[in-house]
This record gives C-alpha cells, sequence and structure tokens, in this order.
C-alpha cells in the first residue's frame, strides 16, 4: 500500500508496471531515498522494428552506434567526412529546417 492505496494503481498512474511499482516500494524500503537512484542495467533500449523503419537514416545512425559509434576515430572520420557535424551543430542545423 502507498498512502494507503494499492501499489498497483499508484504505478498506473505513474504510466509504469505493477512490478515496477512493486521494486521501487521495496528499494524504498530497503535503501531509503538512495534505492530509488536510477540504475542502468548495462543494456540499451530496444527500439521496436517499426519505429526503427519509420525512423529511416535516424535508425541506421542507432545502428551504427551500436556496433561500433563508441569506438569511433572522430578525427579521422572528419578527415574523410570534412562536412562531419557535431551533435550540437546537427541539431542546431535540424531545429533551423523544422522552423522555417
Amino acid at each position: 500500500m502507498f498512502d494507503g492505496r494499492p501499489v498497483a494503481h499508484v504505478a498506473a498512474e505513474l504510466g509504469v508496471s505493477r512490478q515496477c511499482g512493486h521494486r521501487w516500494v521495496r528499494r524504498y524500503r530497503e535503501e531509503g531515498w538512495d534505492g530509488l537512484r536510477e540504475r542502468r542495467s548495462g543494456r540499451y533500449p530496444r527500439v521496436p522494428k517499426l519505429m526503427l523503419r519509420v525512423m529511416g537514416k535516424e535508425a541506421r545512425m542507432l545502428f551504427w552506434f551500436g556496433e561500433s559509434g563508441y569506438q569511433a576515430d572522430i578525427p579521422a572520420l572528419r578527415d574523410l567526412h570534412p562536412g562531419l557535424l557535431t551533435l550540437q551543430a546537427w541539431l542546431a542545423a535540424h531545429h533551423e529546417r523544422e522552423a522555417a
């Protein structure tokens, strides 16, 4: 119970599963507020196949990051592709196109 209400009801209001709600309650009881800090599972979240199809180039980018992107030699890639944008520059350019 959470403030007299079933955990499942509170979890539904928060948009999480009943199991997740119970896990949060257990962690809070065992560790206090520290138990509710974000924990990484070591895995990256999966993207549904339909979303990958809709995403197009952005989906290719996700696969590239998963396969080799985090180990990429950025200076070498800039030599091969002089127009390569930083994430900040890409976001700025992308935002300007959408605003126009």
